[in-house]
């Protein structure tokens, strides 16, 4: 999947009146990028998409002006067999005007480290200690747009377990996710960005950072790894032992959220699926298009 880039111009808006686009307005945002899928084979979680969220209208936008909503993909749950060479489960950058939220880092196996580990938060060492987690809020933005991965282990008796995804909350850790953000935007409070849990042969599976993050898998039991769900920008759970059947889990895919007064907008204005808050209308874009402003 292509990284597209933005029609905006920037938080000034670009044109500044010309080409017949209207005054200027304030709009809030959520801009959450693909989450990384988890790894196979005593495998570490996905890292979550970047997260980067303004709580009041202060980002400029011009009436009329068509601006591109680009939603990143969660990265590709891998397997021994599919190893997802191209991109090794990393997730997919989310943006609108300018605002670039980078996919989360993705798994790859115990002894396989793919070249996309760090993104908008970092997924977890894989087992064998000492094995750390890499880097969120890559490349570095202000505030944070996430969290670095935990660090896999081995413990006496062989128990091996990878490192649970970064999260746009907090850091992973050995074998659990870091945690989720919650976000009002669209009118009631929804967890999102969370790290995805890690697999291994211990015991303790890695839970999810929740907000649709998903779980390791323990060996080769039933249950997990589970995918992240859509439109979250959450990790995928890792694999445990004994590939090809315990792949690592996908990574949900991300998110734009634009908030305005419903009094700013004009004929032209429309894109994503819309919604009304008291005074505000909502436009969630699930899927790339156009904000019309």
């Amino acid at each position: 999947m292509p990284i597209l880039s933005s029609f905006g111009g920037g938080s000034k808006g670009g044109f500044g009146g010309r080409g017949g686009f209207g005054p200027p307005y304030f709009v809030q945002y959520l801009v959450i990028g693909g989450g990384g899928s988890g790894g196979h084979v005593y495998a570490a979680g996905g890292g979550a998409g970047g997260y980067r969220e303004i709580a009041c209208k202060t980002l400029e936008v011009q009436k009329g002006r068509p601006y591109e909503v680009v939603v990143g993909a969660g990265g590709g749950g891998t397997t021994a067999n599919n190893p997802n060479p191209c991109a090794q489960g990393q997730g997919y950058l989310s943006s609108f005007n300018c605002i670039e939220s980078a996919g989360g880092g993705g798994s790859g196996n115990q002894t396989q480290d793919p070249p996309a580990n760090t993104g908008g938060s970092g997924r977890g060492g894989n087992a064998s200690a000492p094995n750390p987690g890499y880097a969120g809020n890559t490349p570095p933005v202000s505030p944070p747009q996430g969290n670095p991965g935990g660090g896999g282990f081995g413990s006496p008796g062989n128990q091996l377990t990878g490192g649970g995804g970064g999260g746009a909350g907090g850091a992973g850790s050995s074998r659990n996710g870091g945690s989720a953000i919650s976000s009002s935007i669209t009118g009631s409070s929804v967890p999102r960005a969370g790290g995805g849990g890690a697999g291994g042969n211990d015991p303790t599976f890695g839970t999810s950072g929740g907000g649709g993050a998903g779980t390791g898998r323990v060996g080769t039991g039933p249950g997990g790894p589970t995918p992240a769900a859509v439109n979250t920008g959450s990790g995928g759970g890792g694999g445990g032992n004994n590939a090809p059947t315990t792949g690592g889990g996908s990574g949900g895919s991300g998110l734009v959220v634009i908030r305005r007064l419903t009094s700013d907008g004009g004929p032209k204005t429309g894109g994503g699926q819309v919604t009304t808050s008291g005074c505000d209308t909502i436009h969630t874009f699930n899927s790339p298009g156009t904000f019309t402003a």
